[in-house]
């Protein structure tokens, strides 16, 4: 087994001499019991396992639930394949147990406590749940009645209890992924922290509060403006193109998947899939389709958020005639906005480009007002049908 040790850079704060180095090192010994266990545990450490156990909870499960609600094997088998890939994206997550995912979770230790708190509350909390209601109500009003059909073959009596007794027992290894579950939720968290901190340290070195003369202040030199201002761009930088870099998977698979399987969807409806549940085929796809599309804008806005903390931080932060009037002292009046522009920390990236505001409202009312006009007229066509 690796070490459970690392060492990371840590943003220095200026001092009067100008240079600092801070190294910090990290081990997971100092996580909360609870997070040891989910971080050990996790989907992202055991890829091949969790994608047995989803495989056999999310899809083999599905697949006999939507069969017997359409009648329609093959919108059982497209939907199962919805629910299986869905827990894919934990496997895809960066692995917290190392490294400045690691330093998330140890940066602020208090909070790290709530967060063990809320996994092990939240991790009880669902298995009851499935364990004592959701599983005896689907085994009751859908898996019996199904044992009786001939919707899986001649042997469809069989092939129903076992396919569900396999998912039932899978669902037994899923608690312990779950305990992790929830840790992406922390680069959002400590990326909007990252920005306020390195925005109001750039507005300390434009103003120059670090130095208390005020005649030094008003003589102080590009250079060491810039030079102090290289230091903190360095390390934020750094650490955004790591993260960007290690994110990029799954922010990409967030995005792309639930859009495709919305059109999958869609399509289904609009091809007649169902056979002689037609009905319930539509609701089902309709509703999956409207679950799918929110995903999509859900995810799209999420990762938009490090780009609203920055145009916000700025704002709050820059928008001060004693910061434009530093900015003409040090001579960058004109390059001053490319610059930050061109910051790796201002935006998350899908599909390696920037995801800002602007862009996020663009393709979010674009793809929300396809939908709804699609939905409208496939439904509206279904009706017809129907009557």
């Amino acid at each position: 087994m690796s070490s459970s040790q690392y060492t990371v850079h840590v943003a220095p704060e200026f001092q009067e001499n100008g240079e600092q180095s801070v190294r910090r090192t990290l081990d997971v010994s100092e996580l909360p019991k609870v997070l040891k266990i989910g971080l050990r545990c996790s989907a992202r450490r055991n890829p091949k396992f969790a994608t047995l156990t989803f495989f056999c909870a999310g899809g083999l499960g599905s697949f006999q639930m939507f069969t017997y609600i359409t009648g329609s094997p093959i919108i059982g088998a497209v939907l199962a394949v919805l629910m299986f890939a869905a827990g894919l994206g934990s496997i895809l997550m960066p692995d917290f147990s190392k490294g400045i995912f690691l330093d998330m979770l140890l940066d602020d230790k208090e909070h790290t406590k709530k967060i063990a708190a809320s996994a092990k509350t939240a991790t009880i909390f669902s298995s009851a749940l499935f364990d004592f209601g959701f599983i005896p109500i689907i085994t009751y009003f859908l898996i019996v009645p199904m044992a009786s059909t001939d919707l899986l073959g001649p042997h469809t009596s069989i092939v129903t209890p076992v396919l569900w007794s396999i998912t039932c027992f899978s669902l037994i290894p899923s608690i312990f992924f779950d305990l992790s579950a929830n840790l992406g939720l922390e680069i959002g968290r400590v990326w909007d922290a990252k920005i306020n901190t390195y925005i109001k340290n750039v507005r300390k070195i434009l103003l120059q509060q670090h130095i208390n003369d005020p005649e030094a202040n008003m003589v102080a030199t590009a250079f060491d403006v810039t030079d102090q201002l290289a230091v903190e761009h360095e390390c934020v930088e750094k650490w955004a193109r790591e993260v960007i870099k290690k994110t990029a998977t799954v922010n990409n698979l967030n995005l792309g998947f639930p859009f495709v399987f919305t059109v999958v969807n869609l399509f289904m409806i609009g091809t007649g899939v169902g056979g002689n549940n037609r009905g319930a085929s539509t609701i089902v796809l309709a509703s999956y389709s409207v679950m799918t599309i929110n995903w999509f804008l859900m995810s799209l806005h999420s990762l938009a958020q490090p780009n609203l903390a920055w145009e916000t931080a700025k704002v709050e932060f820059l928008n001060d005639p004693r910061i434009q009037r530093a900015i003409v002292r040090i001579g960058w009046s004109e390059r001053w906005g490319a610059w930050l522009k061109l910051h790796e920390l201002n935006a998350s990236r899908v599909y390696g480009i920037k995801l800002t505001t602007s862009t996020m409202r663009s393709v979010g009312s674009a793809i929300g007002s396809l939908f709804t006009i699609v939905m409208y007229f496939l439904l509206r066509n279904e009706l017809r049908n129907m009557l």
